[in-house]
């Protein structure tokens, strides 16, 4: 563990040391860039070092060295800082701040592979997907390969992306427990998250603090309730249920009510906590889209576009979607200012635009060979689709996606009049997010098109932004506090009872599961192929040994081509081909509760040598 935390701490100072070195002056900038830009760089730098020494505990401390030198130099060749600090945070904005991340950390402390006395427990909305999480932990950290293969469909590569799990996996290496592994850089990036939001919604809503310190921070204070707990009209299904004498309404999640059309889910509960690559991209995205924004001003430096294109050029094996919305921002951004400068007919139109090399030119270099990486492996004919309403029920009416998006999103309606007071720079900048929402609604982004969430949370919290500037304007009329009030827990309500109901747990792996799982880890060899149903959740995750296929909803939403395994591997279930099991270099054949319906007949592999027999849990091993 001592490696563990020095590892923290070298990448900790060194994003200090590079805020430093960009210009950062203010606490607060200095706390968003070194956090987010610290744990990115140094989980790119490991990463990078594993390629040439493979992963272990060797390569990440030769990173460790490296970030040390490196916070050296910043620090030495750093521009000196002057006694101009700046304007700190309101503190109504550091509460909510501070509220919102205490609640990430509770999640965390109570939700997150808590162990209990029958096994481990998780939140509900992590059931999905942190057995693949999990999976892709433990197969950098257990494996032999480096970059191991995607451990859930056989003879494919890692292209989904990554570095959340990652980062986690070096911990593991680095002698952290599983659990450790998952809560400690949770609540490092959770920190980082709410910090760069706060950041960001201060260099939005800049123009109000040259009217009133307080109604700025008031703002900033409602941008993160209004975003982090953004709820919809599940409330008032709450209160009928209140009314009705409903015995525990609490246990129901009423910011995801399908039957009601509500499928806008909480953010903390159905994106930060269970998807971890959301929670690592989302904060460099919005400190990359931060310093756009800030790029936008008369007197901006062009270290901010440097800085920016360099977050943006890091982002694809981080989180695809918050590349896209970054590049797509820019782009916009990139545009306004040509079709500006021509309508000006400006004699230095080239000068004035060569600034943005700063951006684009990084962007392109780190993004590109990660990009054909990824796409390496996808199904591209039916990744990217037409769905006109995005929702199954909104297909093809206006109408009906706009009643649907008043219902999930009701913090939509207070950002159109909250777009009438903002300042004309933070106008611009909203539009390209309002446009991405209107691509969401027109196309599909993966196959499974419930991934469109992923783009609309971007926009949400530039809506909420929006949203909030209007509420402080409304708080000074008379009983415009009172009404501010009211709109705002009609917006946050459902998004507060879903955290909530978030604080409830399942039991995800049994004990007699991690017992079959340390004794794979002490009895069979990393690589080592693995047969088994198609569970989210199966035990041999917690191993790090590939399986030959896993969870079809994985498979389908990263447009891998599995239909092919998936029948073969349901015959050798039916049957005990040993031609097909011989055809994937299949080493172990995994029964249990997750296979028995694949197989009707219990003695298929009666044939092969049965090497596990506990607890219901059978392994067979395949004679090579």
């Amino acid at each position: 563990m001592f490696l563990a935390a020095l590892f923290a701490t070298a990448a900790l100072f060194f994003g200090y040391c590079a805020g430093s070195a960009v210009g950062f002056k203010r606490k607060l900038e200095m706390a968003a860039f070194g956090i987010t830009f610290g744990m990115l760089f140094a989980s790119w730098l490991v990463f990078l070092c594993s390629m040439l020494f493979d992963f272990s505990e060797t390569s990440i401390c030769v990173a460790i060295f490296i970030l040390i030198l490196l916070s050296a130099a910043l620090k030495r060749y750093a521009p000196p800082n002057d006694s101009k600090k700046g304007k700190g945070s309101g503190s109504v904005a550091v509460i909510a701040a501070a509220l919102i991340f205490s609640i990430f950390a509770f999640l965390n402390f109570t939700t997150v592979f808590v162990e209990g006395s029958n096994g481990v427990y998780m939140m509900e909305d992590a059931w999905a997907d942190h057995g693949l999480h999990i999976h892709i932990i433990t197969s950098f950290a257990y494996g032999e390969d480096f970059p191991p293969p995607y451990p859930v469909l056989v003879n494919t590569s890692l292209v989904y992306p990554f570095m959340a799990d990652f980062l986690s996996a070096i911990f593991l290496k680095l002698g952290a427990s599983l659990r450790a592994a998952l809560v400690v850089p949770n609540l490092l990036l959770s920190l980082a998250l709410v910090i760069t939001c706060l950041f960001f919604a201060e260099e939005a809503l800049d123009s109000l603090r040259e009217q009133q310190e307080s109604m700025a921070a008031t703002a900033v204070a409602l941008s993160l309730l209004l975003f982090f707990l953004n709820g919809n009209a599940g409330c008032f299904y709450f209160f009928r249920d209140v009314l009705l004498g409903c015995a525990n309404p609490l246990l129901r999640d009423y910011s995801h009510l399908e039957a009601h059309s509500l499928h806008f889910e909480n953010a903390i509960e159905h994106f930060f906590i269970s998807q971890r690559g959301f929670l690592f991209g989302f904060p460099v995205a919005f400190l990359a889209l931060t310093l756009l924004l800030r790029s936008t001003r008369g007197d901006a430096e062009t270290r901010s576009l440097l800085s920016a294109g360099i977050l943006a050029g890091l982002l694809p094996l981080v989180y695809i979607h918050s590349f896209l919305v970054v590049t797509f921002v820019a782009s916009f951004l990139l545009v306004l200012e040509v079709v500006k400068r021509a309508s000006q007919k400006q004699q230095h139109l080239s000068c004035n635009l060569s600034r943005w090399l700063y951006f684009f030119l990084p962007l392109l270099v780190l993004s590109t060979p990660q990009v054909l990486w990824m796409s390496y492996a996808v199904q591209r004919g039916n990744f990217i689709g037409l769905q006109l309403g995005w929702a199954p029920e909104n297909a093809g009416s206006f109408l009906r996606t706009l009643w649907f998006w008043v219902k999930n999103t009701p913090v939509a309606l207070l950002a159109i009049p909250g777009f009438f007071v903002v300042e004309r720079r933070l106008k611009m900048f909203y539009v390209p997010f309002f446009l991405l929402f209107v691509i969401g609604n027109i196309i599909r982004f993966q196959p499974n098109l419930w991934d469109n969430n992923k783009i609309f949370m971007h926009w949400l919290f530039a809506t909420a932004v929006l949203a909030s500037a209007f509420l402080v304007r409304l708080s000074r009329l008379r009983f415009g506090v009172l009404l501010s009030a009211a709109l705002v827990t009609l917006c946050t309500l459902s998004g507060v009872l879903s955290v909530i109901y978030a604080g409830n747990t399942y039991l995800f792996y049994s004990n007699a599961e991690l017992e079959v799982a340390e004794w794979i880890k002490a009895n069979t060899e990393p690589g080592s192929l693995f047969l088994t149903g198609f569970s989210h959740k199966h035990p041999v995750a917690l191993t790090g040994r590939p399986v030959v296929m896993g969870c079809r909803g994985w498979l389908f939403s990263h447009g891998m081509p599995f239909q092919e395994v998936e029948k073969d591997v349901e015959e050798i279930y039916r049957s005990g081909n040993m031609t097909l099991l011989t055809k994937y270099g299949v080493d172990y054949v995994f029964v249990s509760v997750y296979e028995n319906n694949l197989m009707p007949d219990a003695e298929v592999f009666s044939q092969l040598e049965l090497v596990y027999d506990e607890h219901d849990f059978r392994i067979y091993k395949v004679p090579h």
